[in-house]
């Protein structure tokens, strides 16, 4: 057996240089021959399902943010269990756009208990390496609506509500870890973070 691989997390609020991140990292271990699984949390049948589009586009709560809560529990675990485990047992280095801290941040200021949150993902398990890529919701909501445009989601149209996760993700996020400053060029994003996975390669 070859040696595991590495789960790397990225956190940050919507428009904050997560994906961009995440592209320059898989680039880089690739050209190191090193295998790669790029992912996302939560999967895209989470996103499809017709009640969380319906609150994503539009607000509407067709059921109680407690259900998507655990709707969204349920979709890590089995996302962890069928695709993260595997890849690292194959020495594959996972690379996943979001995590728990992520719904943790969200879901508390979407009305649901942040303790409720935490135990009901209790099991995940603990990245290798995470970085939250932190900016302020002002500026974060001014880079979703220009790439994204008509089709920009319901909360990323609050500045509040997204500075307000914004600043639990801060509180939330361990303290191991690494908090990025996502207003830094992107190179400088990508230099901090390979400083910090580099010991590893």
């Amino acid at each position: 057996m070859g040696d595991a691989g590495k789960l790397v997390v990225i956190c940050g609020i919507d428009g904050s240089g997560k994906t961009t991140l995440e592209e320059s990292i898989a680039k880089e271990l690739k050209e190191r021959g090193i295998s790669v699984l790029q992912t996302k949390q939560p999967s895209d049948s989470y996103r499809k399902h017709p009640y969380v589009r319906s609150y994503l586009d539009s607000g509407s709560e067709k059921i109680s943010m407690e259900a998507l809560a655990l709707l969204s529990a349920y979709d890590r675990m089995e996302h962890i269990e069928t695709t993260i485990v595997p890849a690292l047992a194959n020495g594959t280095w996972v690379l996943c756009n979001r995590y728990v801290y992520s719904a943790i941040a969200y879901f508390s200021h979407r009305g649901v208990d942040k303790c409720f949150v935490k135990e009901i993902n209790t099991n995940v398990i603990e990245p290798d390496f995470a970085f939250l890529t932190d900016i302020p919701a002002e500026k974060a909501c001014q880079r979703v609506k220009a790439r994204d445009g008509d089709t920009i989601k319901f909360e990323e149209k609050n500045v509040s509500f997204m500075e307000q996760v914004r600043q639990t993700l801060l509180d939330e996020f361990p303290q191991k870890f690494s908090v990025l400053d996502a207003q830094e060029s992107k190179e400088e994003l990508f230099r901090k973070a390979m400083e910090t996975i580099e010991n590893e390669l």
